[in-house]
This record gives structure tokens, sequence and C-alpha cells, in this order.
């Protein structure tokens, strides 16, 4: 009876996202959060953190049938200011 959370970057190599593919599958197993850090493991911190990418699967989540399923964005947020620009242009439930 706990909520059960998943985090996950966007995929491994660079140009070749998987998260979004994955989306489905983390609700059918009734997860109730997606912890996305937008960034590949090839790009590590190298690159700043892909928050269109981010966004997409925000917008993917409402065509889920689970409307209690969160999308968690991370990435490059240092101050409250990044938070709040984040959050308002990529509609995630939280960072």
């Amino acid at each position: 009876n706990m909520p059960l959370t998943i985090k996950m970057r966007i995929g491994i190599d660079d140009g070749k996202p998987l998260a979004a593919k994955y989306l489905p599958i983390v609700q059918e197993f009734g997860l109730s959060a997606m912890t996305i850090h937008g960034r590949t493991r090839q790009q590590r911190y190298t690159k700043e953190a892909d928050w269109s990418f981010i966004a997409s699967l925000a917008g993917q989540k409402q065509n889920m049938n689970d409307p209690e399923f969160a999308i968690i964005g991370n990435g490059d947020i240092i101050s409250w200011e990044d938070y709040d620009q984040r959050r308002q242009q990529t509609k995630v439930d939280s960072i």
C-alpha cells in the first residue's frame, strides 16, 4: 500500500531516447510516479538537461488512464528561478 516510483534517464545513447517508450509500461505496473533525468547515460553531465523531452513526457501523461500518476522532472535545477521556470514551461507534476 505504499507508493512506488522509478527514476530513469532519457536513455542510454545520445539521439536514442527510450523513456517515452517505457511510460505506458510504468503505468501498467501501477507505479505512482516517474522521475526523468533529462540526460542520457552517454551524456553524463557534459550537456544541459533536455527539458523539452521532459515536457513531451508530461504531455503524454495527459493521455494516460491514471490521473494520479506523476511525472517529475530532474536536471540542472540550482535555484528557485530554475524550479519556477521549468515547472511552468513543462507542466511536470514536480521537480
